[in-house]
């Protein structure tokens, strides 16, 4: 369990009232989580407490699991290590993220849309794994396009993974 206390510059300078929320919560991650991003967010958000809901993306670190799309109880590790520690008002969903198609997931590097940077046509690119509705689940085919995770905004990354 890592708990999250130094945060990207970019999201301090865009997000300090976030910033501060992280700080108190605490934002506690699982050590395998390469990097926390949230999405949606601009720079006029107003944070509405009981009534804010935060798309909170944990990216899985490759490096130390490598074959993560068939390990459903390491996905809820994440999710729960997450949750468990959470002592705001604001509501979390949470998504775990991790690679389909080996491209690293570099469409998470970027605040905004680029078309260049998916090679893969960013239709289903990456795999998901959240809680909805009290039920666990791998999402693979939703649908998802890629231009529809901006803006991306990462939060922190995980000193010790390379992504």
């Amino acid at each position: 369990m890592i708990i999250v206390s130094e945060f990207e510059p970019d999201f301090v300078q865009s997000f300090p009232e976030l910033a501060e929320i992280f700080r108190r919560a605490p934002l506690t991650v699982h050590e395998g989580v390469a990097k926390v991003s949230v999405h949606g967010l601009t720079n006029d958000v107003y944070l509405a407490g009981d009534n804010f809901v935060l798309d909170l993306r944990l990216l899985v670190d490759y490096e130390q699991y490598p074959d993560v799309r068939h390990e459903e109880e390491l996905l809820k590790e994440m999710i729960f290590t997450t949750m468990a520690d959470w002592r705001e008002k604001i509501k979390l969903d949470i998504t775990v993220i991790f690679d389909t198609r080996n491209c690293n997931l570099i469409c998470f590097n970027e605040h905004a849309y680029n078309p260049t940077i998916c090679k893969g046509g960013g239709l289903d690119c990456f795999g998901m794994y959240k809680i909805e509705d009290g039920i666990p689940g791998f999402i693979y085919s939703s649908g998802m396009n890629v231009k529809y995770i901006y803006p991306c905004n990462i939060v922190w990354k995980n000193p010790r993974s390379r992504r």
